[in-house]
């Protein structure tokens, strides 16, 4: 007799579907396993490393603000002469910033570690350039409010308050890059001491980022013009004496960009 005739193929069907439904219902529940843990593991980033340091960076750039505007306007005499105290001092608060994400580096993606270890790794000579300095700071802060507001959207984490304040620091550290994405170089240095009247500006916090990723892919005349009309938007939502400064350092030449830009329209035979 043939032996495919001697199978009992019902049987043999039954054996094969439940294997199936098990092997399939296995799966499923790794997979549910696994979100489970990503979950858990996410909001343990939150809680141990992005939370704390939001708080922190809100501070340092409140601080620094300060520190450049009173420097500005009374002397670096007269600002180590009021601000004593250590715990006022945008230096020790970003310190601070640096040793809680040391401490969690496990939490932090990879974008974050790479910009930690370039600052902790920075000589002491490149410390003392200080516009170059806070610039880099101010970058980190930037990359880091960005993943934090990645994290929380994925987590779901809505808390308007939250929300509000960290989007008053993005607003001006994504500023800050525009600035720099477009040769605003002038503006950029001395945006710190106007923190308090850039954390106001929230309504354009979506375009000025829209136009940030853009930058990251190719820099472009019609992005640099999209961002001199937002430029020119903010200055005119500004009061006076900001303004003033706003228009003044944003008219100074920005000598290489002004340059590559020429060459640009050279090539393009504008």
């Amino acid at each position: 007799m043939n032996v495919l005739q001697q199978i009992d193929w019902k049987a043999f069907g039954s054996v094969i579907v439940a294997f199936g439904a098990a092997a399939t219902a296995q799966f499923i529940a790794h997979i549910f396993s696994q979100r489970r843990e990503d979950i858990k593991y996410k909001k343990e980033c939150l809680q141990n490393l992005y939370s704390p340091v939001i708080i922190k960076i809100n501070k340092y750039l409140f601080e620094e603000c300060i520190k450049e505007s009173t420097i500005k306007q009374q002397g670096l005499e007269f600002y180590n002469n009021e601000f004593k105290n250590p715990s006022d001092n945008p230096h020790n608060t970003f310190k601070d910033i640096l040793e809680t994400v040391g401490s969690n580096l496990k939490y932090a993606r990879p974008d974050i570690i790479m910009k930690y270890h370039d600052l902790v790794s920075m000589p002491i000579e490149n410390q003392n350039e200080k516009d170059w300095f806070v610039t880099s700071k101010i970058d980190f802060c930037n990359v880091f409010l960005l993943d934090y507001l990645h994290l929380s959207k994925e987590l779901k984490v809505n808390s308007s308050k939250i929300n509000t304040n960290v989007e008053k620091s993005l607003v001006f550290t994504q500023l800050h890059q525009l600035l720099e994405n477009t040769g605003h170089l002038y503006s950029q240095e001395s945006l710190i001491r106007h923190y308090l009247e850039i954390t106001k500006l929230r309504q354009y916090l979506n375009r000025i980022m829209k136009l940030n990723r853009k930058f990251e892919k190719n820099f472009s005349l019609l992005n640099k013009e999209k961002a001199e009309k937002i430029y020119k938007q903010i200055g005119e939502s500004f009061r006076s004496d900001v303004a003033e400064w706003w228009f003044s350092n944003l008219s100074r030449p920005d000598g290489f960009l002004d340059e590559a830009i020429d060459n640009l329209k050279r090539e393009m035979n504008f």
